[in-house]
């Protein structure tokens, strides 16, 4: 998808996301984020849904915000959501696409951490 991409074990808990805000900084602006089920992963099986708005005040570059992820007993395969970033303003505009894949270990690993 061109985006950043995310690996977390399933028995984690959690995906940690950071959003970057680029460019100029003088003045606030914000961002809403949501999760999307993308291949095989569920809202409220495989993770818990998203849907906040990053509010970003002047000067600050980056926020986190996480993703709850739900260990359960579903065939032992990886699956695939999405983190969407919409509904830019006070001056921001869009990146990419974020996609998180959650493994079938207990153990997390993280790669890359941006969006």
């Amino acid at each position: 998808n061109g985006g950043w991409s995310f690996t977390v074990g399933e028995g984690a808990g959690y995906v940690p996301v950071e959003v970057i805000r680029v460019g100029s900084t003088a003045t606030p602006a914000s961002v809403r984020v949501t999760t999307a089920d993308w291949s095989s992963a569920k809202s409220g099986v495989d993770f818990i849904a998203v849907d906040v708005t990053l509010n970003f005040a002047p000067g600050e570059t980056s926020k986190t915000f996480t993703v709850p992820i739900k260990d359960n007993t579903s065939a032992s395969v990886d699956k695939y959501f999405t983190v969407q970033i919409k509904s830019p303003a006070g001056g921001a505009t869009l990146g990419a696409v974020c996609t998180i894949r959650v493994l079938r270990e207990i153990a997390a690993r993280l790669q890359g951490l941006a969006a």
